[in-house]
């Protein structure tokens, strides 16, 4: 099975071991080959395979390894990223209809993922609107609306008239509905 994958690249694992220098550093990399299966590749039940495959990768990376590329252990490690990256990217599709039914029919949610959407980008909008509000308007706001104040507590808290506290309400409101309005 593992011979037939890799036809045309490399006969199969003794022809490799017969090269002791590249296969000493193909074995030295089998925790490397381990991390991005596990990273890259969501098949594990081929695990067996897939680390042989990757001892294979690894050999053959090796005869292929100019120093200009930079180091061998980077080197190494970012073509196996990429090569279980190709490899995931080809497992065959899922179909979409079962014996009992189709498939999208049990993914049915009682969640609205788009009130979710719209609601995280509406809080999204506004805290982005209130960090262009200055202290005050901000703290007046957040105490009125968010921490349910009065504007009387807020003035007292603030040490200032009431009269100020209504301005900046007025004031943060305004430039609120401005910047929403965008």
């Amino acid at each position: 099975m593992l011979k037939e994958r890799n036809k045309g690249k490399l006969e199969n694992i003794e022809e490799i071991k017969k090269d002791r220098e590249n296969w000493e550093i193909a074995l030295k990399y089998k925790p490397l080959i381990i991390k991005s299966i596990k990273t890259y590749y969501n098949k594990t039940n081929q695990y067996d395979d897939l680390i042989q495959e990757g001892y294979l990768k690894i050999y053959e990376l090796c005869k292929n390894y100019k120093k200009e590329r930079g180091s061998m252990g980077a080197y190494l490690k970012t073509n196996l990223k990429y090569y279980y990256l190709e490899k995931n990217r080809k497992i065959e599709a899922i179909s979409l209809e079962r014996e009992d039914g189709p498939i999208l029919e049990t993914l049915k949610s009682d969640e609205n993922i788009e009130e979710d959407y719209l609601l995280e980008e509406s809080i999204r909008r506004l805290k982005k609107a209130l960090r262009g509000l200055t202290d005050i308007e901000r703290e007046v706001l957040v105490g009125i609306y968010f921490e349910g104040k009065k504007a009387s507590e807020i003035a007292k808290e603030q040490k200032r008239s009431k009269a100020a506290v209504s301005q900046a309400k007025k004031r943060g409101l305004e430039k609120l509905k401005k910047s929403l309005e965008k």
